[in-house]
C-alpha cells in the first residue's frame, strides 16, 4: 500500500491489558466524535471515560474482569485482523482508479467503524462485568 494510506498505527486507549487495539491508518481524514471528547469530567459518550471505567473495574474485580476481557479483544483483535487483508486490497484497488481521497474515505470509515464497535464491546464488558461481580457479592 502507498505510505500516504497504507500505514497503519494500532491504537490502545488506556492500558493495553484491558484496551483493545484499533487499526487507525494514517490516511484517516476524521474520527467518530465519542474518540474526540473527554476532559475532566465524565461524560457517558467519551470513549476515554469508557475505556478508563473498565480499567478500574478490572482492577478492582481482576479474577473475574482480566480472563473476560482478554477472551473478548482476542476475538475481536483476531477478527480485525483477518479483514485487514480485503479492506487494504479495495484501498488499494480505490487509490490506483479513484485516488488518494477515495481512498482515505474508506479507511476512514473502516477505522471509525471497528472504533465505534470497540466502544459497543467495551461497554458490554463493562456491563457483563458488573453482572457477575455484584451478583458474586
Amino acid at each position: 500500500m502507498p505510505p500516504e494510506i497504507g500505514l497503519v498505527m494500532w491504537w490502545c486507549i488506556n492500558t493495553p491489558k484491558t484496551g483493545a487495539y484499533i487499526p487507525w491508518y494514517f490516511g484517516t481524514t476524521g474520527f467518530p466524535s465519542e474518540y474526540t471528547t473527554g476532559n475532566e469530567e465524565f461524560p457517558l459518550d467519551s470513549a476515554y471515560w469508557t475505556f478508563f471505567e473498565l480499567k478500574m473495574l478490572a482492577h478492582h474485580y481482576c479474577n473475574l474482569a482480566f480472563p473476560m476481557i482478554q477472551e473478548v479483544w482476542s476475538r475481536f483483535e483476531a477478527e480485525i485482523s483477518a479483514s485487514r487483508t480485503r479492506t487494504e486490497s479495495e484501498a488499494l484497488r480505490i487509490f490506483k482508479s479513484s485516488g488518494r481521497e477515495e481512498a482515505s474515505q474508506l479507511l476512514t470509515t473502516r477505522s471509525n467503524d471497528i472504533a465505534r464497535e470497540t466502544l459497543v464491546q467495551t461497554r458490554q464488558l463493562i456491563a457483563d462485568i458488573k453482572t457477575k461481580a455484584w451478583f458474586m457479592e
